[in-house]
């Protein structure tokens, strides 16, 4: 993240009148950061300008944050959270597995289960699907109370009746689900 400091010059010329020009000048000769540190730390940032001293706070400049590309700026009481809105293969993984799970509770719900009532869980999914699933298979499992959970890209060879259908993004997931007696 890039910092840039830019004097206000209305705020600075109703202080310094015409002392304003080589103030403007000397604030963009130093560094952002120098600038910021002295008015952290001594509450104003201080110089000489033609034999006079120079007092200058965050009142008299605008702070300007230049971020990246695919990141976004938030500010809170205490500062500042940057967030990477870029997407890779892992996080678009963990998120079909979060989803997958919360279908999943649902159905369990609607099939009257309660959490302690274990079942075998058949998905199926396409070949794509079933690697990135394949890594969140315990997690998933241990979430919705799966003793065993196949991800699969055909249909179970036991004759289950389908249970449910959902799609995630466009992707389709088929699943079948036996309660353990």
């Amino acid at each position: 993240m890039k910092i840039k400091v830019k004097p206000d010059f209305g705020k600075i010329g109703a202080k310094y009148g015409p002392l304003t020009p080589s103030i403007i000048t000397t604030l963009t000769i130093d560094s952002p950061q120098t600038i910021i540190n002295h008015i952290e730390k001594e509450g104003a940032h201080k110089f000489t300008v033609e034999g006079k001293e120079v007092s200058i706070g965050y009142d008299m400049i605008i702070i300007e944050r230049e971020i990246p590309n695919g990141y976004q700026e938030a500010e809170y009481k205490n500062g500042f959270i940057y967030l990477n809105l870029e997407r890779n293969p892992e996080l678009e993984a963990e998120g079909y597995a979060r989803e997958m799970t919360r279908n999943l509770q649902q159905m369990r719900k609607t099939a009257g289960l309660q959490k302690q009532d274990l079942i075998i869980l058949f998905i199926k999914v396409n070949d794509t699907m079933k690697k990135m699933l394949e890594k969140y298979k315990e997690e998933v499992a241990d979430k919705i109370s799966a003793r065993e959970i196949e991800i699969v890209s055909v249909n179970p060879i036991k004759n289950y009746e389908l249970t449910t259908e959902f799609t995630i993004k466009n992707e389709k997931f088929h699943v079948w689900f036996e309660k353990i007696v």
